[in-house]
């Protein structure tokens, strides 16, 4: 009987320090479990990419209000999204607690699922430098290395509304979170800069196999594929900036600032084309 009691009087004492241990160290909350207002919306994709014209039903998790910087948006969460291209924030705020609230960022395009693919890298994108019209290329000049100046008396440059398209298109690829990893460039000045004044943060590489003219044109689309192949397969996308294609080449048909899409294949296979984004398609979605 005297040990029965011993026994229980220690097993009461252990009791006791492992609940003053739990109440001086309580459980922490797994770092892995969502915010609240993070799983306020559904879905829980962000962005979310939508063709004009499309409906989109949105669900809360709680009572909401709901409202929207662009498009048509009912109190029930319904958003019907507008004809002309553009990114829009929708938010929902609790009516229970005006603290616990979250937003979805839409983007409506005739491209949206081309860019829900590339939010998962393994593309290519080829720009052609945006619009340059300021100077000439002057390939009769004997300055070393001329395409490679920024002089508009020596090369052609960007013009002013092609620095603005580059800022525009830049500030696109922001809206629309596209993992750019690298960034390949013609050695033209134009070509750097396009890229440049994007302002994505990047280091630019540049490469004879898509400069225009200067190491011969009969094969520089074939050598653009080539070094579109040669890229690593992952979860980034590589961003180029170079020309026009030569004629009969098989190259897309660009204008200023527009760019091929092109998918990457396992193991360095050949790129597959996609589309043609055009500029204007980039700039809308700029957002305000």
């Amino acid at each position: 009987m005297h040990i029965n009691r011993i026994f229980l009087l220690l097993l009461f004492t252990g009791l006791l320090s492992v609940l003053a241990c739990q109440k001086e160290n309580p459980p922490q909350p797994d770092e892995k479990d969502p915010e609240p207002e993070l799983d306020l919306i559904q879905p829980a994709e962000n962005p979310i990419f939508i063709m004009p014209g499309d409906t989109l039903q949105l669900e809360a998790r709680t009572e909401v209000t709901w409202s929207t910087s662009g498009g048509n948006l009912s109190a029930q969460g319904r958003f019907i999204a507008p004809i002309l291209p553009g990114v829009f924030v929708v938010r929902a705020v609790s009516r229970q607690d005006t603290s616990i609230q979250a937003q979805r960022t839409i983007v409506v395009s005739t491209h949206a699922s081309t860019f829900r693919d590339m939010r998962q890298g393994g593309h290519i994108i080829y720009f052609r430098h945006t619009t340059a019209r300021a100077g000439t290329d002057s390939f009769s000049a004997t300055i070393p290395q001329w395409w490679k100046s920024c002089d508009s008396t020596i090369a052609r440059q960007l013009s002013p509304e092609g620095y603005v398209e580059a800022q525009e298109i830049g500030q696109a690829i922001k809206n629309l979170q596209l993992p750019i990893g690298k960034a390949i460039s013609s050695e033209f000045c134009r070509c750097i800069e396009t890229i440049a004044f994007m302002r994505l943060d990047l280091s630019i590489e540049t490469t004879p196999a898509i400069t225009f003219e200067i190491y011969g044109e009969n094969d520089r689309y074939q050598r653009l594929l080539n070094l579109a192949a040669a890229q690593p397969l992952n979860d980034k996308l590589t961003l180029m900036s170079g020309h026009l294609f030569p004629n009969n080449s098989g190259g897309p048909p660009l204008q200023q600032g527009d760019a091929a899409i092109y998918r990457q294949t396992p193991n360095g296979g050949p790129v597959q084309f996609v589309k043609i984004i055009p500029l204007r398609d980039w700039t809308r979605l700029r957002g305000s």
